[in-house]
């Protein structure tokens, strides 16, 4: 199934402080059509860590950034790991690095992260738009990768039944 415009508005809304996420988040929650969202969300991370940093970032750049959120976070009363948010950049950006956080810190990371690195970029609302688009293609095409994964385990398990 793929991203739908709803969460599209919601994410959107979400990246441009408007009020409306609270609700438009709540009623994708309420009735069951969050998924692919957290996709949305990873793609947009994705795609925000790259164009920041790409093609070439340091260490340096990724630890005084996740330094920088961090504070940032601290006067809202939002306490994440740094490292759990260098992690988190440094696989957006390609490389192969371990997590050994859990998927709610990971949600929390890639959703202030993807709220900072969309406000650093000051995107009007064009912007925006284009830069949700490329997210919601991502996203959809690692959907449909993953859904292609599961009809191919699917019939290989019925062929095996058969047999």
């Amino acid at each position: 199934m793929p991203v739908t415009g709803e969460q599209v508005t919601a994410l959107r809304a979400f990246l441009a402080f408007d009020p409306s996420y609270q609700r438009l988040a709540g009623q994708l929650s309420g009735s069951g059509r969050v998924h692919g969202f957290g996709e949305l969300v990873y793609a947009a991370f994705v795609t925000a860590a790259r164009q920041r940093f790409s093609p070439t970032w340091t260490s340096a750049q990724v630890v005084r950034f996740a330094g920088r959120l961090r504070v940032v976070l601290r006067a809202c009363d939002v306490d994440l790991d740094s490292r759990a948010i260098e992690i988190l950049l440094r696989q957006a950006l390609g490389e192969r690095v371990a997590s050994d956080y859990d998927d709610g810190t990971h949600a929390l990371v890639m959703l202030f992260g993807l709220g900072e690195l969309v406000s650093d970029a000051r995107l009007d609302e064009g912007g925006l738009d284009a830069f949700l688009a490329d997210a919601r293609a991502l996203a959809d095409a690692r959907l449909a990768a993953r859904s292609g994964e599961r009809e191919l385990a699917m019939s290989a398990e019925l062929a095996d039944r058969i047999a």
